[in-house]
């Protein structure tokens, strides 16, 4: 597979440099680091990291779109805990599954 990213200029010397020290690519230096990396993390994935699938592909691209509808139907921001607005539920829409894991009701 091939991916193009793009490095600042600093990041991109360093690559190179160690590339040429190691009489590696600068392929194999990038992929090693990427390899390295999970074990370099400092803590844990916030709680919920993972937890969730809402089975949308397209969550990203609609962030706008999601946050602007839950701003409206009074979802977002979260209600303090016990007021009226955190009691009401928010009904499916009909791009939610009935029973899909990520069907969301608030």
């Amino acid at each position: 597979m091939s991916l193009i990213v793009e490095l600042d200029d600093r990041t991109a010397a360093a690559v190179t440099e160690l590339a040429a020290n190691e009489n590696r690519t600068a392929s194999e230096v990038i992929r090693d680091a990427v390899a390295a990396y999970p074990g370099k993390r400092k803590g844990k994935l916030p709680r919920g990291v993972g937890k969730y699938s809402s089975a949308h592909t397209d969550t990203a691209q609609r962030v706008d779109e999601i946050l602007s509808d839950a701003v409206k139907d009074g979802l977002w921001p979260l209600p303090p805990p016990g007021s009226a607005a955190s009691i009401r539920r928010r009904q499916p829409s009909s791009s939610d599954a009935p029973d899909s894991p990520g069907a969301y009701h608030a």
